[in-house]
């Protein structure tokens, strides 16, 4: 830094500006955000408290519970050190080092419990206190570099075998890898082997479990194992946009079978090259071209319809090697337009991506 700051005002000399010279800004130290501190009482009532986290203090990495006790006004630091040591102070004391440093204003009549929290705001409710969650669980790193991985979430069980991070961020949030911003580089290239289980539901009760549910069970194991703490952040970012051509659409729109039997709706089938696709909205389209552009996709076509679509191109992300790579066949965009009379457009949006704030490598058990 010094040889930076002697390097600007030398060259500010070179241009002949006058009095170029270096002063000081006096002591500099760590920098600190406070992201989020909020306290509530949580009996014999429900009320909000106010609550202010004390500079460079660490996250709590969840919800933890403490006494509270009503104080008379403080008028500088030295009456609040005739509270050290009683039984609400001591229980703050005992919760974390956060806690520890929480100034707290209480303006009760009576003492009570409540629960203080200071972290990045969740994406989602990773926390999951209150909804199903997976009663055991074992996490290791994999070592093996194989290329093979899999992730299976089933009934009662989630096993996930030389998965990559992003992967279960992918799943947990259900969004896109180039989505997710903040990992640091362990978490991008370590790889574990996971099994978690549900034991306290039946079978009845697990299969009534809904995706949103299970997206917070995975989210909450994250929580717990690798304290993931993290934020949706709405960004500018470059983005695709599908739009209809000037000649029209080039598929039906899916029509409802006389018996009313059509099992197929809504379905989507992909098979190397080909995909398939029997009265889906553009929704599943969009989701499909995300994942295979690897990019944001934005629907402007305005079709609010079903569809049966079939759509043929050339994998050129796997290459010749791979005995994929049909030079016969147009690539995606290509393809869309020939086939489908839609196009990907280039242009910038609002995007929402996962920033990651913190996360920790597990202690394997």
């Amino acid at each position: 830094m010094a040889k930076a700051n002697a390097w600007t005002r030398d060259q500010l000399a070179a241009m002949d500006c006058a009095n170029a010279h270096l002063e000081s800004w006096g002591d500099f130290g760590m920098g600190w955000r406070q992201i989020a501190t909020s306290a509530n009482m949580a009996k014999p009532d429900t009320a909000v408290l106010i609550a202010q986290a004390t500079p460079c203090s660490p996250a709590t990495r969840g919800l933890i519970t403490a006494d509270f006790i009503a104080v008379p006004y403080f008028r500088d630091e030295k009456d609040f050190d005739k509270w050290k040591g009683k039984p609400g102070a001591c229980g703050l004391r005992k919760n974390r080092r956060m806690v520890r440093r929480l100034l707290v204003f209480v303006l009760l009549a009576t003492c009570s419990r409540s629960w203080a929290r200071a972290q990045t705001p969740a994406a989602a409710t990773a926390a999951n206190s209150t909804g199903p969650n997976y009663d055991v669980a074992t996490v290791k790193v994999n070592n093996t570099g194989s290329g093979s991985s899999r992730l299976s979430i089933h009934d009662d069980m989630l096993r996930a075998t030389n998965v990559q991070l992003e992967v279960l961020l992918e799943s947990a949030f259900d969004i896109r890898r180039d989505q997710i911003v903040g990992l640091p580089h362990w978490a991008q290239v370590e790889h574990y082997d996971i099994v978690a289980k549900v034991v306290d539901m039946d079978a009845q009760q697990l299969r009534g479990l809904s995706q949103e549910q299970r997206r917070a069970m995975l989210q909450h194991l994250l929580v717990q194992w690798f304290h993931l703490q993290t934020h949706v952040e709405t960004r500018t970012l470059p983005l695709l946009k599908l739009t209809v051509t000037k000649e029209g659409i080039k598929f039906a729109e899916w029509q409802k079978p006389a018996d009313d039997q059509d099992k197929t709706k809504g379905s989507m089938n992909v098979n190397n090259e080909e995909m398939t696709a029997t009265g889906v909205g553009m929704v599943s389209l969009v989701r499909f071209l995300s994942s295979l552009t690897h990019m944001p996709v934005v629907d402007e076509t305005g079709l609010k319809g079903a569809y049966n679509l079939h759509l043929k191109w050339q994998r050129e992300e796997d290459g010749q090697a791979s005995g994929l790579h049909d030079q016969g066949l147009p690539t995606i965009y290509a393809a869309l337009t020939e086939q489908l009379g839609l196009k990907l457009a280039s242009g910038k949006g609002p995007v929402d991506v996962l920033v990651v704030d913190d996360i920790e490598q597990p202690v394997e058990n």
